[in-house]
């Protein structure tokens, strides 16, 4: 069975290049612990009343569950010490929540070996990113690189670069966002806590999940403005956000 906490936590993001710009707002969301068998190849079943995900969105099936099937079977890992966690908003009643970028990480024994960006922009393209340690664990203190290969922003390139780290034990992830002349464009900060669900804390936390979804795509087109305001140059998705 999935097992599920609160995630309370904050999102710093940083322009640096070519004109400053910062904003930080919390966020809310899930953190679920085993929610895959690999024996099985199953998803496990997930028993919070209020919420759901979709996992059997073809792009889960086919670029995420797959990847992390044929990872495990590529560095011998043994299945029975392996599990899967989502960082993920959940859908709320009947809202479908929106996630910008969402995390699944695959562990070994608890420490996270490889783990996957799973990212959407408002145009609902999606795209993944796979970062991964050859197989070991991905220390605090690793930089890993990966292509950006798709449209996030009108204001910047959909090509370039992302540098990822990822601190499981203070739950921090950081992005660096370069552009496709290695110029560090934004800095991006994910840290937060876990807390359980009791009876107290129940109905605040629905709450203060489904406000969060509601703000998400107003935030963005919010942010947007501000830099229209300061003159940056504007790349046009033209009908297709995936890089050539």
């Amino acid at each position: 069975m999935i097992q599920s906490s609160i995630y309370l936590g904050e999102v710093l993001h940083s322009r640096s290049f070519p004109k400053k710009h910062s904003f930080k707002y919390q966020y809310r969301s899930l953190f679920n612990q085993n929610i895959y068998d690999f024996k099985t190849k199953k998803f496990n079943k997930f028993n919070i009343s209020f919420s759901s995900y979709d996992f059997k969105e073809k792009i889960i099936k086919e670029k995420i569950i797959k990847w992390f099937i044929n990872y495990i079977d590529e560095h011998s890992l043994n299945s029975k010490y392996v599990s899967l966690d989502l960082l993920k908003t959940p859908n709320i009643f009947f809202r479908k929540s929106f996630n910008p970028v969402c995390f699944w990480f695959l562990k070994k024994n608890g420490k996270t070996v490889s783990y996957i960006a799973e990212v959407t922009n408002t145009f609902k393209e999606k795209e993944v990113y796979y970062i991964h340690n050859q197989g070991m664990e991905i220390e605090s203190n690793l930089w890993l690189e990966t292509d950006k290969t798709m449209y996030v922003s009108p204001f910047a390139d959909k090509i370039g670069k992302y540098k990822f780290q990822l601190d499981d034990k203070s739950l921090t992830i950081k992005i660096n966002e370069f552009d496709p002349k290695n110029n560090l464009e934004i800095v991006t900060r994910l840290s937060g806590i876990l807390k359980d669900f009791n009876r107290l804390n129940f109905l605040y936390f629905v709450c203060s999940l489904y406000l969060n979804s509601l703000s998400v795509l107003p935030k963005i087109h919010y942010q947007a403005f501000l830099l229209w305001r300061k003159k940056l140059r504007i790349f046009s998705h033209k009908g297709n956000g995936y890089a050539e």
